[in-house]
């Protein structure tokens, strides 16, 4: 449009509405250049009109007024008086080729500003709030021919011509023919001297076809121009946007949560070396993992509520629960094993099975919670119970064929059923005041078992071969427990075996949990293996080269599962709420958790490397790539850790601050950003003991984003728009400002562009041009954690659980979560690019 046919179109939008000098027509959002000047109280800014001070308002064209600056304009009441309506709401795009702007002044009525809309047709779309550029996609590569101007004089045109307004325009040249000119050339002279034909025209898209010229062209000695031969032609697949083929999306799946429900009970096979491990759930759920996957396993009915499993052999397993149910595993499936009879307690012997144990797969025992125990031998069941129903059971635990145990609670305190080789007896220990009694009980050194109390961490030794209802109980040789409320697990290797490492679990409530492993000596000092912070967890029957925990996350429905043992230290499935996620050689991912947990893949390995961050924090962002797998974090109220491998965290002090942390990024060991409300920025470096310095960046709005790339050069953004460049430690505000002062999430530096996302808004500037200005490209809803991989292949999350792939010309879905999902983390290293957020999602390209 040029400056003519701008003021022609404010002009025949006074004539459309009327003749009332009175009016003014809002330029807000009309394309603008060098040439096409915009009117006073407006600047030009990445090629649309916008006001240098606009209040505002509402996207129906009404607003809450503004004072000063003019009379207010219609009728109304008392409450208009002093109201002036002169801040018009923003430009906005009411469809892809349409741009709605609003009149000023408006009219007053009951102190509330109404505007005229007025709709501008935008021949290239609208986006944004404004009109598509014009020239987008116009390549200008097609001068007009050379012609004679007179007998003596030659016109002729630049190869490469500028578009206005989506007209090519192309300078012109007048050569003298000192010989003449005729047909568009001069005669019998030679206009080559000193012309070096290397600057074809630039790349450009011819719709789905991208055009490229040789490097090398020739000389026309009667013109003196260069031409390139026939351009060389190749066809994008899926489009031509900015002289490249636009790129096909990464193909993108969820690697995490892996067990998509609550674990209520989990189990390792014996002779797997720990690669045969099962987990069963609610609603007849169960997964199998078989040392690089987990798979579902079938056979339940979805009323199967399940309570406990254990291995019965290298293949096999028997699983219990609600209804007095009972399933056998093999084949890769489960079955039910009908025909468990009544045992007399509780009217028809209802309670639902609550654990399981055994010799082998014909041999095993099962119990219920109230009073009722089972044995199945061979196919044939046999039935148990403790009356006058002063028995409630928690655990089974099978030594051996002549030695059973079933920890529980008797009226008179915690006690052990124990079943001899010929007899039934109660062993009720005096010596304990748990009015909840036992929840665990398995192996101890020796001959003999240990039980552990359900609210508190006292164990107890109860010897081989009972007390024949006097008790046999005894505190000789149990270990000292410091973490948890009470005890939910006890395994280790069957057997008598003197110095085995029996492991005990402990469930966390108003203190961390943890799994001990505790060598069969009376002077061994327990080990922790694991804390937990669930309240809670399930750990495995079987110990087999060491046992799998299950940390419990009900409410989320997942779990973090984990296979531990003294030297044995991995991950099979996590759940935590991730909030940074990075890419790294190897390639290795990166997780941060909002609590300060720290995970890590390295390779194609199938596990996971996990550690938990022991005391309360709130995470945000974090950073990686540091040497030995230090991790920078940091979160609310200004805190920051360095986490070093293995499990190392050292608290950073950043000066005194209340601010919230929230982007962090590394550019070295000895450089590394943190931003933050307030406008805070602190340089880092975590070489040795660590040290902080302080960048004034001159802003009190809160930044919520920053990228490092290279040492001395990096960008943050936040909310109002701005954009800082932060380079060698000084940060300055990135001009021109980006219009309607947005709300930006995430930001990054490529080479010297820059890429700025938030709502609906994406936009890009190349801060080497001669010109600097944001180019305002087609947005998302809710964009946020942006990985650039090239300039036509960026990736985003979009409102939440969506991953977005910008091609070049458009963004498009490349994953969908379900709704619930929140994706807040996000790495990249070339082509891997990695999301993760709540509830252990993690998406990753391969």
């Amino acid at each position: 449009m040029t400056h003519a046919s701008l003021r022609g179109a404010l002009a025949l939008s006074v004539l459309l509405l009327g003749c009332n000098v009175s009016v003014k027509v809002n330029p807000e959002g009309l394309r603008c250049d060098d040439v096409n000047t915009c009117p006073d109280g407006y600047e030009c800014h990445s090629g649309a009109c916008h006001a240098t001070s606009t209040a505002s308002g509402g996207g129906s064209g009404s607003t809450g007024g503004g004072m000063g600056g003019g009379m207010s304009s219609g009728g109304g009441s008392a409450a208009c008086d002093g109201v002036t309506c002169n801040a018009p709401p923003p430009p906005q795009c009411t469809s892809d080729s349409v741009l709605r702007t609003f009149t000023a002044p408006g009219t007053c009525a009951d102190g509330a500003c109404t505007y005229a809309p007025m709709d501008i047709t935008c021949a290239k779309g609208c986006l944004s709030g404004m009109c598509k550029d014009a020239c987008s996609g116009v390549a200008c590569t097609t001068p007009p021919m050379p012609a004679c101007k007179n007998a003596s004089t030659l016109f002729t045109y630049d190869a490469q011509g500028t578009c206005t307004a989506g007209t090519c325009d192309y300078k012109r040249n007048e050569v003298p023919c000192a010989n003449g000119c005729a047909a568009g050339a001069c005669t019998n002279q030679n206009l080559c001297m000193g012309v070096t034909c290397n600057t074809p025209p630039m790349p450009a898209c011819m719709g789905n076809t991208l055009r490229r010229y040789t490097m090398a062209g020739t000389c026309n000695p009667g013109t003196g121009q260069c031409s390139y031969g026939t351009p060389v032609d190749t066809v994008c697949p899926n489009g031509c946007a900015n002289a490249t083929c636009l790129s096909a999306s990464l193909a993108f799946g969820q690697t995490m949560p892996r067990v998509p429900f609550p674990v209520n009970a989990i189990d390792v096979a014996p002779q797997s070396a720990g690669k045969v491990v099962l987990a069963v759930g609610p609603a007849g759920q169960a997964m199998a993992w078989d040392g690089a996957a987990w798979s579902k396993v079938g056979g339940l009915p979805s009323t199967a509520g399940l309570r406990a499993l254990w291995f019965s052999g290298p293949k096999t397993a028997y699983a219990v629960g609600e209804g007095r149910a009972v399933y056998h595993y093999a084949s890769g499936a489960f079955t039910a094993v009908p025909g468990i009879p009544d045992a007399g307690v509780g009217g028809a012997g209802s309670g639902s099975l609550v654990s399981v144990h055994g010799v082998d797969d014909n041999d095993m025992v099962t119990v219920d919670g109230i009073g009722n125990f089972w044995r199945y031998t061979s196919g044939s069941w046999s039935a148990f119970s403790a009356a006058p129903n002063s028995f409630f059971g928690a655990q089974v635990y099978v030594e051996d064929a002549t030695h059973i145990r079933v920890a529980g609670r008797c009226t008179a305190g915690p006690c052990v059923a124990f079943q001899g080789s010929s007899f039934l007896s109660f062993d009720v220990d005096n010596g304990s005041a748990d009015p909840k009694g036992f929840l665990a009980v398995g192996p101890a050194p020796g001959t003999d078992a240990w039980a552990g109390h359900a609210s508190n961490l006292g164990m107890r030794r109860h010897q081989h071969n009972g007390g024949a209802g006097s008790g046999g109980f005894d505190a000789t040789g149990v270990p000292t427990l410091s973490q948890g409320d009470g005890v939910s697990g006890i395994t280790g290797s069957l057997g008598v075996v003197l110095n085995r490492v029996i492991y005990v679990l402990t469930r966390g409530s108003s203190t961390p949990g943890a799994l001990y492993a505790v060598t069969a000596t009376t002077t061994a000092t327990p080990r922790v293996l694991l804390n937990t912070f669930s309240t809670e967890s399930a750990m495995s029957r079987n110990d087999v080269s060491g046992v799998v925990v299950a940390e419990v996350l009900r409410a989320k429905n997942v779990n973090d599962i984990f296979r531990r043992s003294v030297t044995v230290d991995e991950a099979l499935d996590l759940g935590e709420d991730w909030v940074a996620a990075g890419v790294l050689p190897g390639p290795t991912v990166a997780l941060v958790g909002k609590l300060g947990d720290v995970a890590a893949r390295v390779g194609t390995s199938p596990t996971w490397n996990f550690v938990h961050y022991p005391q309360s924090i709130a995470i945000d962002d974090a950073a990686f790539g540091y040497a030995g797998g230090m991790v920078l974090m940091g979160g609310t109220g200004g805190d920051v850790l360095r986490f070093t491998p293995p499990a190392t965290f050292d608290p950073i002090d950043i000066g005194t601050t209340t601010a919230n942390i929230n982007g962090v990024c590394r550019a070295s060991d000895a450089e590394s950003l943190v931003v933050g409300s307030q406008g805070v920025i602190r340089a880092i470096s975590v070489t040795g003991t660590p040290t902080v310095k302080t960048i004034a960046s001159g802003i009190t709005t809160a930044l919520n984003a920053v990228d490092c790339p290279v040492v001395g050069d990096a960008v943050a953004c936040g909310n109002v728009g701005v954009v800082l460049r932060i380079r060698n430690g000084v940060a300055t505000p990135v001009t021109p400002a980006l219009p309607n002062s947005p709300t930006l999430t995430s930001c990054r530096l490529v080479g010297n562009t820059i890429y700025v996302v938030g709502n609906n808004l994406f936009a890009r500037m190349d801060t080497a041009a001669p010109s600097p200005k944001w180019d305002m490209l087609q947005a998302a809803a809710s964009l946020d954690r942006l990985q650039v991989v090239a300039p036509n292949d960026i990736y985003a999350v979009s409102a939440g659980n969506l991953v977005t792939h910008y091609d070049g010309n458009a963004w498009s879905t490349a994953l969908s979560l379900p709704g619930t999902a929140r994706l807040v983390g996000g790495g990249q290293m070339g082509a891997k690019v990695v999301f993760a957020g709540n509830s252990g999602v993690v998406v990753e390209s391969p």
